[in-house]
């Protein structure tokens, strides 16, 4: 009984996701990387969206994992990495000086022909390839096979920047950080959430943040909620912050006005910005 409804409903799921694809439901919101040295905008992370027709907004930690077992990842994979070309080829006409970070799975760079597809996708939308930047997850990088070597190796090879997200919460070795093409490294936002009261998240960070520096990576702290916190980076020498202290995931259009906004206010003092910044709130 129990495994045949849960057989229907992942077929059904399936089906839906297949569907989503094909009639546009799914889509990016962005949320903004703040540089913690000039206190501007430099980079968004692209966040896949499901808007339902009946079942509304559906989580990604909802569909992701049906997607992966499914196999059906690859294509959404290949929607997300597209959208996220075609904003950061759109934000560059409007100007702005963007890298827009889109997620990529273990299964995904993996994949042999998963090269190729980010290769069409940066024809196709004939965007500068160090706008874009893949964020892997640790388990992915600690799970390296040859294939995800090549593809990461390749794609790195054009300019195409690559994160490891969720650092610290797997096991990767400093060995497979230093042998992959990686540029940058995210610390998860259960160290960031919690680094006042826990002293041990504390150091988690700080050592987090040296090796980096010493490996050549910049660093981004994700879950960034209070000025204490970015005050906090700040000094341990973080590179970029994101999180709902500086702000929400938004719509691509609320995002250009947004960033247009802040960039109009920098110009105009860059000492009353900053303030604004950390003024506690």
């Amino acid at each position: 009984g129990d495994s045949r409804e849960v057989r229907r409903s992942y077929l059904s799921m399936h089906g839906e996701m297949r569907t989503a694809l094909a009639e546009g439901q799914f889509e990016l919101e962005y949320q903004p990387k703040l540089d913690l040295r000039s206190g501007l905008t430099v980079g968004v992370e692209g966040l896949v969206r499901w808007n339902h027709p009946v079942r509304g907004r559906v989580p990604p930690n909802e569909f992701i994992p049906f997607a992966e077992q499914t196999g059906i990842m690859r294509d959404i994979t290949r929607w997300v990495v597209a959208e996220g070309a075609r904003f950061a080829a759109e934000s560059a006409r409007a100007g702005l000086d963007l890298r827009v970070s889109v997620n990529v799975c273990a299964q995904d760079i993996q994949n042999p022909g998963f090269c190729a597809a980010v290769g069409e996708i940066i024809a196709q939308e004939r965007v500068e390839p160090g706008r874009l930047c893949l964020e892997i997850t640790e388990s992915g990088v600690v799970s390296e096979t040859e294939a995800a070597v090549r593809n990461l190796t390749a794609i790195a090879g054009w300019g195409v920047r690559l994160s490891v997200d969720d650092f610290g919460t797997g096991y990767a070795t400093l060995k497979q950080l230093q042998e992959l093409p990686v540029h940058e490294l995210k610390i998860d936002r259960s160290f960031v959430c919690g680094m006042h009261d826990n002293r041990g998240n504390q150091s988690i960070i700080r050592a987090t943040i040296e090796m980096a520096k010493q490996l050549g990576l910049s660093v981004v702290a994700e879950g960034v909620e209070t000025v204490r916190e970015l005050r906090a980076l700040a000094a341990m020498g973080c590179d970029e912050v994101q999180g709902y202290y500086v702000a929400k995931p938004m719509s691509a259009s609320e995002l250009l006005a947004w960033i247009e906004m802040r960039h109009a206010l920098y110009a105009s003092s860059r000492a009353t910005y900053f303030e604004m910044l950390t003024q506690q709130r």
